[in-house]
């Protein structure tokens, strides 16, 4: 095919101005998927109808090469209202043929695959989440490199997927490096967890692992908050998942000694304070501020593992009403 022929005037209005452009509300799922050999790249969210077969609504955002673009305003314009079972069984060469691309280059054809490729594995992940909302992590993305956190995420999990990878990975919470608020410090865990997924599904797409399976982003942050004139100690996980759901946990509330809570709020960070306090030790990646106060009778590692096994458990019991409302039934 002419490189011209694809510079048509009927793609390159569809391009600029592609249909079903956006984000869903509450959607069943949400997936981004890359052309990493081009750096294209497509997020959908779909929602289901009531019986988890068909494709109510899709929205879609993304950035690439026109032909992505236009294929993906196509694929959208197909799929709605179609059944799942109808959607998998839609072929490439179906859609390059309805947008009278059959000849395009094989670069093209996998810039063309990438919104298709989306919405299948969108689908997929849909309806298993849909069917068993308590399936277990592929794969579980801590957004941080401290051990302490890291360890602190397996701990949380041994008892129920002791098999499950555990991925630490350097991200920005996008707040102060010493969050001085309990608003701030819950928003640096949500962060951390999206910033985190986002990143480790990158990961996976590079290598070209299975992302069939759920994926997680889990976000640990501490900070300080005003309780009356006293200042306290909080902690804050977040897990937020491929589908778009995000579920927090907090704890570790204490009342921060003098010694500490003064120059915090002179404007210095906890670490480095308590490094002076300790002779130089960095007790951030060891037994933590809690393992000070306490002589060790509890070390960050025990702190953060159990807030960060209730925000787990809470994303494994969703959908717990559900579960409710057909025992009640049954009676």
């Amino acid at each position: 095919m002419n490189i011209a022929d694809i510079y048509r005037d009927d793609l390159m209005a569809t391009a600029r101005h592609p249909d079903n452009v956006g984000k869903l509300k509450n959607p069943d799922v949400i997936l981004t998927e890359y052309n990493t050999s081009c750096g294209d790249q497509v997020t959908v969210t779909i929602k289901l109808d009531s019986k988890g077969l068909k494709v109510a609504d899709l929205k879609w955002q993304g950035s690439g090469c026109m032909v992505s673009q236009a294929a993906m305003s196509q694929v959208s314009n197909l799929i709605i209202g179609q059944t799942i079972k109808k959607i998998q069984n839609i072929k490439l060469d179906e859609l390059l043929k309805d947008m009278g691309l059959e000849e395009i280059t094989p670069a093209r054809k996998r810039c063309a695959q990438l919104g298709l490729t989306a919405v299948k594995k969108a689908l997929l992940g849909a309806r298993k989440s849909i069917k068993v909302k308590q399936k277990k992590p592929g794969v579980i993305f801590v957004g941080s490199v401290n051990p302490v956190k890291i360890n602190a995420t397996s701990n949380a999990i041994a008892h129920k997927w002791s098999d499950v990878e555990v991925v630490g990975q350097d991200v920005s919470s996008q707040v102060s490096e010493q969050p001085l608020t309990d608003e701030e410090t819950k928003a640096g865990s949500v962060n951390r967890a999206k910033a985190v997924l986002k990143k480790g599904l990158e990961k996976l797409c590079r290598e070209k692992k299975d992302l069939s399976g759920q994926t997680l982003g889990v976000g640990i942050e501490g900070g300080v908050y005003k309780n009356n004139e006293e200042l306290w100690n909080t902690v804050w996980v977040s897990v937020a998942d491929s589908t778009g759901h995000v579920f927090s946990a907090n704890g570790a509330r204490f009342q921060v000694p003098e010694e500490v809570a003064k120059p915090i709020l002179a404007g210095e960070e906890m670490g480095p304070i308590l490094s002076k306090l300790m002779g130089g030790k960095d007790v951030r990646r060891t037994n933590g501020f809690i393992g000070v106060v306490t002589k060790d009778f509890v070390d960050r590692t025990d702190e953060y593992t159990a807030i960060a096994k209730i925000a787990l458990g809470l994303w494994y019991g969703q959908g717990w009403q559900k579960n409710a409302t057909k025992i009640r039934g049954k009676k």
